[in-house]
């Protein structure tokens, strides 16, 4: 065993930083960003934005919430509301990464402690694998959609899985044949992506008139569940368009198809033309295109560096995205996307745990320690960061206090039992419940019991430069005179990320 695990250290001449290489926190994933890598512009941050906000997932938000008994007027104003917040979220919880060029693991660990953290990385990895699985099985269908252009006989392929596989043949076999084309994507450096992606569609129809009979109490706290589903979702403009094109094709056929894919498919039954079989092949390749980068930017790179923050010494940002990848197969994400209310309810059940988490997190950045960060000490037990045994139980007090007001409708929703209507209210509004009352508790905790360690700041680079052994220094010289001013430089140039051979 002890030879297995010693094979899958992650080895030192991988890391970017030398002298620390890979410790029992940390590695060259989970180090500052180095300045060689620092390659995005501000195209490719915009590119970014797009591909999160114009994507599959955000379209079915948008439509599910026509499917959900809302209007096309109510649904469109939750998804711009939502959109807002979600904006301000991102700006508020980006700038470590501006800033600091530090991922979310470090958030968790300077919020939650060091040992504290794995409960954190491990909800949001677990919410990862569900949106990768759903990004995964959109992509697939969209391989389904170019399929049928090509070849008649597999768009009418007989069915042979059982109803209780909840998936075709056909959509399985789009599914595995997605993974064929995703894996090698895997193997991008993530400073060297630069990517964008791009949806078009019009025709609103009845903004008017819901697609299901609801009251108009439901209307209200529905409206509010599709807000916070937005917000935790980060989706924008393509939610928008879902709900237009749903709209719009319940009009035309009668039937609410909230999925794209599925409204396709359902085009090229109905009307197989020359002008149908292009204009869908090309639809497919682009929301393959946009699946394939989308689960690469939004879920493989953060969630990769999520897992590496779990065991640094034995993995990477992309051994992290493997597992993440086999994981969004094992989950079979076709059971969530069954119905539009079990979409809506998976991604709303999200927020009782994110939304406290994310109150921690930036009220411990922005107001508690006011942007200052000891950042050796997320590298060491012992640290400012250790708090008691590892673990911030300011922070597990805050959470468990935002978490559990949710928590009835949460189960009952999971276990569809019946529950008070109050209660159900609240789960709806589980993301502003929980992010408000987490980040006012925390800040009020903080202040009666002030963590150590606040005010002060330290960069990594200083910790290195200053605390690296003489025989460290030498070890990465070249060997020739003036070995340790030398070697010192030649940290300097790998913490910029240029190592001289």
């Amino acid at each position: 065993m002890s030879k297995v695990l010693k094979f899958l250290e992650v080895r030192q001449k991988d890391d970017i930083y030398l002298v620390q290489g890979a410790t029992r926190w940390g590695n060259r994933d989970l180090y500052p960003i180095t300045e060689g890598e620092r390659t995005y512009t501000s195209r490719a941050y915009f590119a970014y934005l797009v591909t999160s906000g114009v994507c599959i997932t955000a379209w079915t938000l948008g439509s599910s919430l026509i499917g959900y008994g809302l209007t096309a007027g109510q649904a469109c104003g939750a998804v711009l509301t939502g959109s807002v917040v979600a904006c301000i979220m991102a700006v508020l919880c980006g700038q470590v990464g501006r800033d600091l060029h530090l991922g979310y693991p470090m958030m968790a660990r300077a919020g939650f402690g060091l040992y504290g953290s794995y409960f954190v990385i491990l909800i949001k990895c677990f919410v990862s694998f569900i949106f990768f699985g759903t990004q995964a099985y959109f992509g697939g269908q969209s391989i389904v959609l170019i399929l049928n252009v090509l070849s008649p006989d597999f768009m009418r392929m007989k069915n042979t899985l059982p109803e209780s596989a909840e998936i075709t043949t056909r959509n399985l076999i789009g599914f595995l044949l997605y993974f064929v084309v995703f894996f090698p994507v895997i193997y991008i450096p993530p400073h060297k992506l630069q990517t964008s992606s791009t949806q078009v569609s019009s025709g609103p129809g009845n903004l008017i008139a819901p697609k299901i009979a609801i009251t108009k109490a439901d209307a209200v706290f529905r409206m509010v569940q599709g807000i916070c589903s937005t917000a935790s979702a980060c989706t924008g403009a393509a939610a928008l368009i879902g709900v237009l094109v749903t709209s719009a094709t319940t009009q035309m056929y009668g039937v609410v198809m909230w999925n794209p894919l599925v409204m396709l498919q359902y085009v090229q039954l109905n009307h197989y033309t020359a002008a149908c079989r292009a204009g869908t092949f090309f639809a497919g390749l682009g929301f393959l295109s946009s699946q394939l980068w989308v689960n690469m930017t939004q879920n493989t790179i953060s969630s990769g560096m999520d897992l590496a923050g779990l065991a640094p010494k034995y993995l990477t940002m992309r051994r992290g995205a493997l597992i993440l990848a086999v994981c969004g197969i094992i989950i079979q994400p076709w059971r969530f996307l069954a119905k539009a209310n079990v979409f809506i309810t998976v991604l709303s059940a999200f927020g009782v745990f994110i939304a406290p988490i994310t109150g921690v997190v930036i009220a411990d950045f922005w107001v508690v320690r006011k942007q200052k960060w000891k950042i050796p000490d997320l590298y060491e037990k012992g640290g400012i960061y250790w708090f008691t045994f590892g673990m911030s139980w300011r922070a597990f007090v805050s959470f468990w206090f935002a978490a559990i007001p949710s928590m009835p409708g949460f189960i009952a929703t999971c276990g569809e039992y019946k529950i008070a209507k109050a209660a159900t209210w609240i789960f709806q509004l589980n993301y502003f419940i929980g992010l408000v009352l987490s980040f006012c508790s925390f800040i009020v905790i903080c202040h009666f019991f002030p963590p150590e360690g606040l005010g002060i700041s330290e960069s990594f680079d200083d910790a290195i430069l200053g605390e690296a052994p003489r025989s460290s220094l030498s070890a990465v010289s070249d060997g020739n005179e003036g070995d340790v001013e030398k070697g010192a430089a030649t940290i300097v140039t790998a913490e910029k990320g240029h190592l001289d051979p």
